[in-house]
């Protein structure tokens, strides 16, 4: 099993020829399978050893990830899992937390006492909850935890115990019978230095933004007037930034990434962490990568950078931590300057800063005091540059499915056009995208992203609508390059970020007027959000879901949404609106 294009999972068979047939459901590889396996299958529980960069093999041996049957999940404890994501209408694939060695922890075996996931920074760890780090033991009823011989009220898990939610910084000491466990928590992540920082290598990685890389809808950067709503962050985005901006130091594998976002948002009420992690990259903190020699996608983390704008501003890109801001006040207060914080569009927006200069001899002091590198100047963008060539070696696997946004391995052979995904079988090359329009030229391109964005481009018809303001995709994930989204951040000083409109949480973006006609060059807007018929249909297809979640009688119980391909578990009775 394997994690797709944007978090969705998707399944394989294998021969002991390594080669890889598609497959929709686990039944479909009965037959193939060693006995043991099958009976799993059978059985609706199926053991996955982790490979790797979301890569996942299924055995017989104990493990924390596994594959159920939807039925089965039902009859877990919520509080137990740490996060599910849907295969199919009949299996999803179940993160849990209780493990021992990377085996899933049985009723009375022991459990080693000591304190487990953690977001370690230097030698500490970080002290945020619910990232903090969580202590079991044999007999949890027996552990107490202390700080300067203070006893600390602890949050009872299924597994142990774990701190309230909060920043929890010192010295906290775990007891139970005689023996001790110490850790020091720390309030922050460390700044990252440019030595310590794995940057970007066009030998090693493509961007997930391809060709559209480093460059923008229009070379005018000045800052223009959004007088759209502003929030500012909540509690758990900072919590999640300062993990993430540890993690990401040395790179981090896609779905470790989306593990830290999983753990460290609220259970309710919240967007998808996919929308998530993208508003991050979009706010120039990461920069998504694809390996060139292994088909994952790999997360490096981005340098903080400068930008003089007109004779008074300093524009800053980049991650912004807390630490970084702390030494950003430090400098613009010693240089005779005033940092500005600007709020994005919603509560899980980050926000933006910027340095307010008196004159050009204060700007040069903070400069110089910040060390910070000067942005690089940006080249135009194109709507489209994909390769003409022909692909050798490469067979198809799936074509993306326009309405929901993923990619299928069932699909109808009758018709020809498409966007198709392409894999060299005995090659660790990455997988391929090829659009086929009737009409035109085919194209072929490495990042999924930016072929769906060019597909439909291609295809004709409005992508994206905007009104006060704000700039919504119209159609399944198609999303601007974070070189473009970036771009219109400048220019706004508003990061892009999933915001909660009538019909759920949507990807948004902050526009000003002469920013989305650069946009409108290259992809086409539109004022209307959709056809009738589609906002119809859109409504008939997830009502049923919305009140299935809303069921207080059907909390715990999960239901796979087929629309947007993933499994929604009914925690809380939701909010009427």
């Amino acid at each position: 099993m394997a994690e797709g294009d944007f978090g969705e999972h998707e399944l394989f068979r294998v021969s002991p020829l390594g080669d890889r047939v598609a497959i929709s459901s686990p039944e479909e590889a009965l037959k193939f399978i060693p006995k043991p396996l099958g009976k799993l299958v059978r059985n609706g529980i199926v053991f996955l050893e982790n490979l790797g960069f979301g890569r996942y093999r299924a055995g017989t041996s104990a493990s924390n990830i596994l594959l159920m049957k939807s039925s089965k999940l039902a009859e877990c404890d919520t509080d137990a899992i740490r996060s599910v994501a849907g295969l199919n209408a009949g299996w999803v694939v179940a993160n849990f937390k209780n493990q021992v060695g990377g085996g899933v922890q049985t009723v009375g075996a022991p459990r080693e006492f000591g304190w487990r996931d953690g977001i370690r920074v230097g030698g500490a760890y970080l002290g945020r909850a619910p990232l903090a780090p969580m202590i079991i033991g044999p007999i949890p009823a027996a552990i107490r935890v202390e700080k300067n011989g203070k006893p600390i009220n602890m949050v009872p898990r299924d597994d142990g115990l774990s701190f309230k939610d909060g920043i929890h910084s010192g010295t906290f000491v775990a007891r139970s019978h005689r023996e001790n466990r110490e850790i020091l928590l720390v309030p922050r992540a460390n700044e990252v230095g440019d030595l310590r920082r794995l940057s970007f290598d066009f030998s090693r990685e493509i961007s997930e933004d391809e060709f559209h890389h480093g460059t923008v809808p229009s070379l005018v950067s000045t800052v223009e007037e959004w007088s759209g709503e502003r929030a500012p962050p909540c509690d758990e985005l900072v919590t999640i930034g300062e993990a993430l901006y540890e993690r990401t130091a040395r790179g981090l594998s896609f779905s470790e990434a989306v593990e830290i976002i999983q753990r460290g948002m609220p259970g309710a009420d919240r967007p998808s962490e996919w929308d998530l992690l993208r508003s991050f990259s979009d706010a120039g903190w990461l920069e998504m990568t694809l390996l060139r020699h292994f088909p994952v996608r790999r997360i490096l983390q981005n340098p903080l950078m400068a930008e003089c704008v007109g004779p008074d501003l300093v524009r800053i890109s980049g991650p912004t931590p807390i630490a970084v801001l702390e030494r950003l006040h430090a400098a613009a207060g010693a240089a005779g300057a005033k940092v500005e914080a600007w709020n994005g569009l919603s509560t899980w927006a980050l926000p933006r800063y910027a340095v307010r200069c008196p004159d050009e001899r204060v700007r040069r002091d903070f400069i110089e005091r910040m060390a910070i590198a000067e942005k690089p100047t940006p080249k135009l963008a194109l709507g489209d540059v994909g390769d003409p060539d022909g692909v050798h070696g490469y067979q198809v696997i799936g074509r993306l499915d326009e309405e929901r946004g993923f990619f299928s391995v069932r699909y109808d052979d009758k018709v020809a056009d498409g966007l198709y995904r392409l894999e060299r079988k005995e090659s660790r090359n990455p997988f391929l995208y090829r659009s086929v329009v009737d009409g035109k030229p085919v194209q072929t391109y490495v990042s999924p992203s930016v072929a769906i964005l060019s597909h439909h481009l291609r295809s004709g018809g409005p992508m994206f609508f905007q009104s006060g303001g704000i700039l919504r995709a119209r159609r399944s994930r198609v999303l601007l390059p974070s070189s473009w989204a970036r771009w219109a951040s400048d220019r706004v000083l508003c990061n892009a970020a999933p915001g909660l409109s009538k019909d759920g949480w949507r990807y948004q973006y902050a526009v000003g007027a002469s920013s989305l006609w650069a946009i409108c060059r290259l992809v086409p807007v539109t004022d209307k959000e959709e056809d009738e018929g589609e906002a119809e249909a859109e409504a008939k297809g997830t009502e049923w879901i919305d009140r299935f979640l809303a069921s207080a009688s059907n909390r715990g119980r999960a239901i796979h949404d087929s629309r947007s391909r993933t499994t929604r578990i009914a925690r809380v009775m939701a909010e009427k609106r």
